[in-house]
C-alpha cells in the first residue's frame, strides 16, 4: 500500500526539511518502520545515505519515551561505538543514523553472546546522567493509563503488591538500554550495535539484565551463563550475588510488562496486546 498520503508524513517531511535544508523534499524516498510502539521512518537518498526518523507522539509520551533523553543516551553510547549517531531534535523529533548491517534473530544471535556480553559491560560503565527512574512510579502510570474496566480483583491485588515492595538495592547504577533483544543488535562492518534506545534510562545494571533476560527467554541455565561472560567482561565482580538480583527483578519486569501492555491495548485496541497482557498476568506470582 502507497504511503503517499499516510498523516504523518506532512511531519516527516517537515523534519527533514529543517535538518537537512539543501535536499529537495522529492529526494528523499521515506518508508515506514513498524514496531511495538508505532512507526518511525526510514528516509534514504538516491546515493544510498539512510537516516531514521523517531516521532514523538501522544502515545509514545504515555509510555515514558522522551526523545530528548533518548538523544542524550545515543550521544553517550554512540561515543563507545554502541549506538546510532544522533544528527539532532527537530519539533521533538529525533533523526538518527541508519545503522546498515544484519539485525540478529532467535536463531543467530547465539555466536554473538560473548560480544554483547563485553558491548554491555561498555554500556554499563559509562558515566550516567540524572537520576534513576523511579520503578514505582513509573508502573503507577502505567497502571493509571491502563482501563480501569480490565483491572480485575486479582490484577488490583497484584498491582498493590508490587507496589508496596522495595526494589533491590542497587548493585551498580548505569546507564541502561532496556530493550535489548535479538531484533535491536545490528551485527555491523564494525560490530554489534544496539538500536531503539527508547527506553533507555538510569538504574541498576541487574534490571537492565533481567529485562534483557526476559526478552531472550532464556531458562535460568541461560540466564546464569551470560551473568558469567558479563562478570568475565568486567561488569561486576560477584557473579553469584549479581544472578541473585537479576532474579530478583525477574518478577518486577514481568510486573512492569504485564502494565505496558495493558497500555498499549489501550491505545491501539490490538488484541495481541490484550493477550499477552492476560498472559503475563496469569503467571505473575507474589513473594519475592
Amino acid at each position: 500500500m502507497s504511503n503517499a498520503f499516510h498523516p504523518s508524513l506532512i511531519s516527516v517531511r517537515a523534519v527533514l526539511a529543517r535538518c537537512f535544508s539543501s535536499v529537495a523534499p522529492h529526494q528523499w524516498q521515506l518508508s515506514p518502520v513498524e514496531g511495538l510502539t508505532g512507526i518511525n521512518w526510514k528516509a534514504q537518498l538516491s546515493d544510498g545515505v539512510t537516516y531514521l526518523i523517531r516521532p514523538q507522539t501522544i502515545e509514545k509520551t504515555q509510555l515514558g519515551i522522551e526523545r530528548k533523553r533518548e538523544a542524550h543516551a545515543l550521544q553517550l553510547a554512540a561515543a563507545y561505538d554502541l549506538a546510532p549517531q544522533s544528527l539532532g531534535l527537530h519539533g521533538g523529533w529525533l533523526v538518527t543514523e541508519w545503522l546498515s548491517g544484519d539485525v540478529l534473530n532467535e536463531t543467530t544471535y547465539q555466536p554473538h553472546l560473548r560480544d554483547l556480553a563485553e558491548k554491555i559491560v561498555t554500556l554499563h560503565n559509562i558515566k550516567p546522567c540524572g537520576q534513576a527512574r523511579d520503578f514505582h512510579r513509573h508502573c503507577q502510570s502505567y497502571r493509571q493509563l491502563s482501563s480501569h474496566q480490565r483491572m480485575t480483583p486479582q490484577g488490583l491485588k497484584i498491582h498493590q503488591y508490587w507496589q508496596s515492595r522495595q526494589v533491590p538495592q542497587p548493585l551498580k547504577v548505569a546507564l541502561l538500554h532496556m530493550d535489548i533483544h535479538p531484533g535491536n543488535i545490528v551485527l555491523t562492518c564494525h560490530g554489534l550495535r544496539l538500536i531503539d534506545w527508547e527506553y533507555a534510562a538510569v538504574g541498576d545494571i541487574a534490571l537492565d539484565l533481567a529485562a534483557m533476560y526476559r526478552s531472550f527467554g532464556w531458562e535460568y541455565a541461560q540466564r546464569r551463563d551470560f551473568t558469567e561472560r558479563y562478570v568475565q567482561a568486567g561488569g561486576y565482580c560477584d557473579a553469584k550475588k549479581l544472578q541473585q538480583h537479576v532474579e530478583q527483578w525477574l518478577p518486577r519486569v514481568d510486573y512492569m510488562a504485564w502494565l505496558w501492555y495493558e497500555v498499549r491495548w489501550q491505545q491501539s485496541k490490538q488484541n495481541s496486546f490484550r493477550e499477552a497482557a492476560n498472559l503475563l498476568l496469569s503467571q505473575l506470582k507474589m513473594g519475592k
